[in-house]
C-alpha cells in the first residue's frame, strides 16, 4: 500500500507486475482466493475479515493483550503457540477468546474486562501460599515500565519536560511527551537508546531485562542528572519557595510515588539531609533515589 501524502479516505495501491512475464499480478489471499471488484477498493478490509475469521486469531490476540497487563501471557512467550508450550490456564484462554469473537473483536471491551477483574487488582505483595507462583496469577508480578512511559514519569516527577530534537534540529513543541511521538526513531534520545525505543509501526517486541547501559544511564545519564538540578524544576521551585525539609520530602514522594512517605521514612530522611554538608545536594540525591527506585520504575 502506498499511502504517500494522501488523506485518510484516499488510498492508492501499487500495481505489481510479474518480473518475468510483465503481466499485472492480481492480489490473492493465503488460500489462493482472488479479490472481488468491491474488495479491490480497499483490500485491507477483506484481509482483516480473513485474518479475524481464523480460529486461532482470537486466542493469539487475547494472549498478547493479557501479556501486556500481566507481564506474561497465558501462553508465554506470547507468540509461542505450540503443543509443547501449553497455556497456563486453558479454560481462561478459551473463555476470553470466545468473548472476543462474540463481541466483534472489540479490544477495548477486552481490556476493560481485564482491568476490572479481581485477578488484575491483586496486590503485588505475596503471602506464604503464593510467594513461589510465577504462572497462575495468584498475585501481581511487578513489571518494568516501558521506555517512553518511564521517560515521561521522570519528566513529571522532576518537573522538567523532555525536549525532543531530530537529527536535522527540528524540535517538537514544549511539553510533548515521549508516548506521543509517532515515530520515536526520528528523535535523538540517549534514554530511549538505553531503555529501548518503541517501534510504533510494528508490534513492539521489547526486552525489559537489566543491562549495563540502563544502569549507567540511571547512575550518571543526562536524563536523570540534568533534570534533578535544573533551574525552574520541581526541586528548584521548592527550595526557592523556602519549603521545609518535611514539605519537600512529602511533595517529592507524591510526585514520584503517588503516596505519602511513612513517618519512619520522614524521620530517617530528615536525619540524612541534616548530615549532608550541602542541603540542595542532599535533596537532589533524595529525588534521584526516588526516580531510580523499583517502586517508581515498575508497574506494581
Amino acid at each position: 500500500v502506498d499511502l504517500g501524502d494522501m488523506g485518510a479516505t484516499s488510498l492508492a495501491f501499487k500495481q505489481i507486475r510479474h518480473p518475468r512475464i510483465g503481466k499485472q499480478v492480481e492480489p490473492r489471499f493465503f488460500d489462493g482466493r482472488t479479490l472481488s471488484e468491491a474488495e479491490k477498493k480497499d483490500p485491507r478490509l477483506a484481509l482483516a475479515a480473513m485474518i479475524t475469521a481464523h480460529p486461532y486469531f482470537a486466542e493469539t490476540a487475547v494472549n498478547r493483550i493479557w501479556g501486556c497487563f500481566f507481564a506474561r501471557g497465558i501462553v508465554d512467550p506470547v507468540d509461542d503457540f505450540r503443543w509443547s508450550n501449553p497455556p497456563a490456564d486453558p479454560e481462561l484462554l478459551d473463555a476470553l477468546a470466545r468473548e472476543l469473537r462474540e463481541h466483534g473483536h472489540d479490544l477495548r471491551r477486552l481490556m476493560r474486562q481485564i482491568v476490572q477483574s479481581r485477578t488484575y487488582q491483586l496486590s503485588s505483595a505475596p503471602n506464604e501460599t503464593n510467594k513461589d507462583d510465577r504462572i497462575h496469577y495468584s498475585h501481581c508480578l511487578p513489571r518494568p515500565l516501558d521506555a517512553e512511559v518511564l521517560l515521561d514519569a521522570v519528566s513529571s516527577a522532576t518537573g522538567v519536560p523532555e525536549i525532543f530534537t531530530t537529527a536535522e534540529n527540528g524540535k517538537m513543541p514544549p511539553g510533548t511527551r515521549a508516548i506521543q511521538l509517532k515515530y520515536p526513531a526520528l528523535y535523538e534520545s540517549r534514554f530511549l537508546d538505553a531503555f529501548e525505543r518503541p517501534g510504533r509501526d510494528v508490534l513492539p517486541e521489547r526486552s525489559n531485562k537489566p543491562s549495563v547501559a540502563r544502569a549507567l544511564h540511571t547512575l550518571v545519564g543526562s536524563t536523570f542528572t540534568d533534570k534533578l538540578s535544573r533551574e525552574s524544576g520541581r526541586l528548584d521551585r521548592l527550595i526557592r519557595r523556602g519549603a521545609s525539609d518535611g514539605e519537600i520530602i512529602e511533595e517529592l514522594y507524591l510526585a514520584a510515588l503517588s503516596r505519602f512517605p511513612t513517618p519512619q521514612e520522614v524521620t530517617e530522611l530528615r536525619r540524612a539531609i541534616t548530615r549532608q554538608p550541602a542541603r540542595r545536594q542532599a535533596l537532589e540525591q533524595l529525588l534521584w533515589a526516588l526516580v531510580s527506585s523499583e517502586e517508581f520504575s515498575s508497574n506494581h
